[in-house]
Parts: structure tokens; sequence; C-alpha cells
């Protein structure tokens, strides 16, 4: 899984967020760098999905790449 993504990925994610994962996502907005990217730990990418609807995991399989290839 790609654990590194762009500031935008992160936005398209909070978009499609429920709005308990909306804080949390906007929390993960801090950590940007200097190259507008995100880097999450493979717990972090595994939280998402575990949470995420069908439809959410779409958008995140798009993002990360899909966790059981």
């Amino acid at each position: 899984m790609n654990n590194t993504i762009k500031a935008q990925d992160l936005l398209r994610i909070h978009a499609i967020a429920c709005n308990t994962w909306k804080e949390k996502i906007s929390n993960y907005l801090t950590r940007i760098d200097e190259d507008q990217n995100v880097t999450f730990s493979d717990k972090e990418i595994n939280e998402m999905f575990n949470a995420a609807t069908d439809k959410q995991r779409q958008t995140l399989v798009e993002i990360f790449g899909n966790p059981m290839a």
C-alpha cells in the first residue's frame, strides 16, 4: 500500500468521510509537508479501510491502492 499521498487526495477523503471521521482527517491535514505530501502508518490506513463503506472504500483504493493486492 502507498503510505504517502498528496494533500489534495486527503481532501478527497475528507469530502466523502462521515462526520465522525471528518475531524480525524482534519487533524491529518496538519501533517502536510513542504512537498504537499501526507504520510500514514499502515495502522492508520487499515483503520480508514475498516471504517469505510463500500463506496468510500473505492476512493481509498484509488488513492492508497488495494490493501488485498
